[in-house]
């Protein structure tokens, strides 16, 4: 069985559980936007497309069903609802990084495979 992450089936997103289907590369993009106030800041520091970090976020609207970024003027900033998916995201996020190096950590180790 294989997963992509990426997946957009939306008639999906809430079918397993009551669980929705939350990208790690969607809340970065999103996470970026934030601390950036600008999609178009964000896209660059991300060296992605507007229109790829336009699409996850509405792709991030969509699954969580709420508007997550007002956009304005000057750019945007996030509505309340955007702002605790921000701080979650964020938290999310180091989990993963933490994952991820646990992951690699263990790879590098040497495996002892004598058998007493």
């Amino acid at each position: 069985m294989t997963w992509d992450h990426d997946s957009c089936n939306t008639n999906d997103d809430h079918a397993h559980g009551g669980l929705v289907h939350l990208s790690i590369t969607h809340l970065a993009t999103f996470l970026a936007v934030v601390q950036h106030g600008s999609m178009t800041t964000a896209a660059i520091a991300l060296t992605y497309s507007l229109s790829t970090v336009s699409a996850h976020v509405t792709h991030l609207e969509r699954q969580l069903r709420t508007r997550l970024l007002r956009r304005t003027a000057n750019g945007c900033e996030p509505t309340a609802a955007g702002q605790q998916v921000a701080e979650k995201a964020a938290e999310l996020l180091e989990v993963h990084r933490d994952i991820v190096a646990g992951a690699s950590d263990t790879r590098s180790r040497p495996v002892d495979a004598s058998i007493a």
